[in-house]
C-alpha cells in the first residue's frame, strides 16, 4: 500500500530567507526566491511504500558488490582476445548473497583501487593505507579514464595480493621502555598517515615494530646478536622496498623507544655489514 508524507518544509533553495543573492546581486542587493515566491518555505510530498521484506528479483543469478565501470555476466565470458573472465567464480550466487555472503570481486578485470570506487584516496577510507602505499607511489595519476594506462595495470594480481596482505594483516607490536607510553603515542601521532600523507613516515613506524616483533619473538628461544638483529631487519621488510633512510630510523625509533634499545646503543645501521659477538641481554 503506497503512504504520502506531506509538509511544508524550509525552502531548499533559499535557505528559508524567500531572497535569493548570486553573482548579480551585489553590495547588499538580493532578488525574491524564484522557488517559494518569497515565502521562504515550499511544499513537499513524498509517496512511499513501507519496508516489509527483501523482495525477490527475478532472473538474477549472481550478484556483484559493484561494476567497477565493466560488463558483468553470470557465466564465465572469454574475451575476442582469448582471456577468461570467470565471472562464475566471482560475485556471490544470488541464494548465498540473500543469505548473508559477501560478493568477491572479479580481480581479472579491475584492480583494488576500482573495486572501492576510487574512494580509497581519501583519508578516512579504510583502504587509505593502501592506497598511499601503492596507488600513490606509482609514477603518475592515473585516475578515471586513464586507469588502464597504470604501469602496475597488467600486475592486477600483484596488487590484490598486497591489498589483501594488508586487510588481513594484524599489526605488530614490540615492548616498550618503562615509562616511555606517552612518548611513544605522540611519536605515533606525529608520523602517522593523518599527519603525513604521503606514509613515508608511517612506513618507518610499522617496519620498527615488525623489527621489533621478530626479534622478541626469537629472544624467547635462543639468543639474538647484533648481527642477526641487522638480518632481521631485512625479514621484516617483507620485500616492501623501504629505503637504506627508513631502515636507519626504524633503527634510531628502536634505540629510543624498545624494551631492548639501549643495548643497541653505539651501533650504528649502517655500519652493521661488519661482524659484531654481542648478543642482546634478554630480561
Amino acid at each position: 500500500m503506497r503512504e504520502v508524507f506531506e509538509a511544508d518544509i524550509e525552502c531548499r533553495s533559499c535557505g528559508g530567507t524567500g531572497l535569493y543573492q548570486g553573482m548579480s546581486e551585489r553590495n547588499g542587493a538580493a532578488v525574491v526566491c524564484y522557488s517559494c515566491k518569497g515565502t521562504g518555505k515550499e511544499r513537499y510530498r513524498m509517496s512511499y511504500t513501507l519496508f516489509t521484506e527483501r523482495k525477490i528479483k527475478d532472473g538474477v543469478r549472481r550478484v556483484f558488490k559493484n561494476s567497477a565501470g565493466y560488463c558483468h555476466d553470470a557465466d564465465d565470458v572469454t574475451t575476442p582476445e582469448g582471456v577468461l573472465i570467470p565471472f562464475s567464480f566471482c560475485g556471490a550466487d544470488y541464494a548465498d548473497w540473500l543469505a548473508g555472503a559477501e560478493p568477491k570481486p572479479v580481480k581479472t578485470l579491475y584492480c583494488p583501487y576500482q573495486w572501492t570506487g576510487q574512494a580509497m584516496q581519501s583519508s578516512d577510507h579504510e583502504d587509505y593505507e593502501f592506497h598511499q602505499r601503492l596507488c600513490a607511489n606509482v609514477e603518475g595519476r592515473y585516475c578515471g579514464m586513464a586507469l588502464d594506462e597504470c604501469p602496475k595495470y597488467d600486475k592486477k594480481s600483484e596488487c590484490w595480493d598486497f591489498y589483501e596482505e594488508i586487510r588481513g594483516r594484524k599489526e605488530a607490536s614490540m615492548t616498550l621502555k618503562p615509562g616511555m607510553e606517552a612518548e611513544w603515542s605522540e611519536f605515533r601521532k606525529i608520523n602517522s598517515l593523518e599527519n603525513d600523507s604521503s606514509g613515508y613516515s608511517e612506513a618507518v613506524i610499522r617496519l620498527a615494530l615488525a623489527w621489533a616483533e621478530l626479534a622478541e619473538k626469537e629472544m624467547e628461544e635462543k639468543e639474538v646478536s647484533i648481527e642477526r638483529l641487522r638480518d632481521l631487519g631485512s625479514e621484516a621488510c617483507k620485500g616492501e622496498g623501504f629505503t637504506g633512510f627508513q631502515a636507519g630510523c626504524a633503527w634510531a625509533t628502536l634505540r629510543k623507544f624498545w624494551k631492548y634499545g639501549d643495548q643497541i646503543e653505539g651501533y650504528e645501521w649502517m655500519a652493521l655489514d661488519r661482524s659484531f659477538d654481542v648478543y642482546l641481554r634478554k630480561f
